[in-house]
């Protein structure tokens, strides 16, 4: 689901907003809002285009998510999640809840 492979979070962060995904989505209060907090959303109201999973180099619970997000209003951005021992229990089933596109298959000619 990845269309490019990242070694951080950072790098991963730099090179998502570098394609377009430049609002910030955080989890704050049991909601998903915009980076301004002025728009909140609903599962449906989002799609999530890909993600990319890391790992700490020290400490395998150190575990993080980012995820390219499209909203119905039109605003492309990401969101960062712990995921594992530090996740946020709430976070993780409204993202479970977000619909993922789709990736489509290139069928061969025999």
């Amino acid at each position: 689901m990845h269309s490019h492979d990242y070694d951080s979070l950072i790098e991963a962060q730099q090179g998502v907003r570098a394609n377009g995904y430049t609002e910030e989505f955080l989890w704050k209060d049991g909601e998903m809002l915009s980076e301004d907090s002025s728009v909140k959303y609903d599962p449906q109201d989002m799609l999530i285009v890909e993600h990319y999973r890391f790992e700490g180099a020290s400490d395998p619970g150190d575990m993080s998510i980012l995820m390219c997000i499209e909203s119905k209003d039109g605003k492309k951005g990401y969101a960062i999640s712990s995921y594992g021992t530090y996740a946020d229990e709430k976070f993780v089933k409204f993202l479970d809840e977000v619909p993922e596109k789709e990736e489509t298959e290139v069928t061969k000619k025999p």
